[in-house]
């Protein structure tokens, strides 16, 4: 608060903050719901969920309507999987039976995959087939391959992704931590908060856009069941709405604010002029006003008079309104007639 006296202006107070310290508050609680929601949103594997093997088989995969049956080793084998959900650390198969983080999974793919391919070139080398060996063809060697460069690319963007959440995340608490520590600065904290925001927000859309993309090429290989955006993506576009959100309350009540303040000035700047003006000027009549008193009368005052110059050089002397000659004027030589004698 600033207090603000003077001799001429009546005590007053004014906020030297516009924004009231509940606004502040409120747009710092939805920061940190925002920083929250974010945070969750990483650890937790359900940014993209594929449903149960059992249920997706009769349309892609075989005729069955129980499970998804393949050959191994020369045998017929069914393989039956729950859901399984996908995050940006962990994968979940078979209804948290098997979890592993993306680095895991996609060693184990790579490994398992190019077994399967170098096993079923050397099978293809000799003149017989090993029964004990999977037939792989060209077209599943291909199919493998691409699964696997598909999960290296995911893998790339699921870390990038937590790399921009995370970069995030630690700003829009670094803007609650200015507020607590530093005071209110409207444009440090709202442009972290906008920034913060923005960033989330483009990110994860080009996450889902890409990723989208390497899903529909490893699914089409190998045909399995597509993931689709779960409700951790939601998750973090309402995060980072919020803490957009937080930032526009902010910025827009320090203008409705600022706005108040200065009509509330002028408001008090105008009835004290008011009051000044009714005190000097009692009842509308500036002639009231003493000082104004001499001033209209215009009357001569003592002194220095600049008529007196022009008497003094022969101007003005006796000049009365007469036609005939002057007699009443001494007999005295002028100035001009001083002057030409010269």
């Amino acid at each position: 608060m600033v207090k603000i006296s003077n001799n001429s202006v009546p005590e007053a107070q004014y906020e030297q903050n516009t924004i009231p310290k509940t606004v502040w508050l409120f747009c710092c609680i939805l920061a940190l719901l925002g920083v929250i929601c974010q945070s969750i949103s990483i650890y937790l594997p359900d940014w993209r969920e594929a449903v149960p093997v059992s249920k997706f088989s009769y349309v892609c995969i075989t005729h069955d309507l129980s499970a998804y049956n393949y050959m191994h080793k020369g045998s017929r084998r069914q393989h039956i999987v729950q859901e399984t959900r996908y995050g940006l650390l962990h994968v979940v198969y078979d209804n948290n039976a098997i979890k592993q983080t993306w680095s895991e999974r996609v060693n184990h793919i790579k490994t398992k995959g190019y077994l399967a391919i170098q096993n079923s070139a050397q099978n293809q080398k000799g003149n017989f087939n090993n029964l004990f060996v999977n037939e792989c063809p060209p077209a599943c060697r291909e199919a493998i391959s691409s699964r696997i460069r598909s999960y290296e690319n995911i893998l790339g963007y699921n870390n990038l992704l937590m790399m921009s959440l995370t970069f995030n995340c630690v700003l829009a608490t670094l803007g609650v931590a200015w507020y607590v520590f530093f005071g209110t600065s409207i444009a440090i904290i709202a442009g972290t908060w906008l920034v913060s925001g923005v960033i989330t927000l483009l990110s994860t859309v080009v996450w889902d856009r890409f990723t989208h993309e390497m899903w529909k090429i490893a699914c089409r290989q190998q045909m399995i069941p597509f993931p689709y955006l779960s409700y951790c993506y939601k998750i973090t576009l309402i995060g980072a709405t919020l803490i957009v959100a937080s930032a526009i309350t902010l910025i827009f009540s320090n203008s409705i604010y600022s706005w108040r303040r200065r009509r509330k000035m002028e408001a008090s700047l105008n009835e004290h002029l008011k009051e000044k003006n009714a005190s000097e000027f009692p009842n509308n009549d500036f002639m009231s006003f003493p000082n104004l008193a001499p001033m209209m009368q215009m009357t001569q005052q003592p002194g220095f008079n600049p008529s007196s110059l022009f008497n003094d050089i022969g101007f003005g002397q006796n000049q009365n309104v007469q036609l005939g000659p002057n007699t009443s004027a001494p007999n005295t030589p002028s100035m001009w007639a001083r002057n030409f004698q010269f």
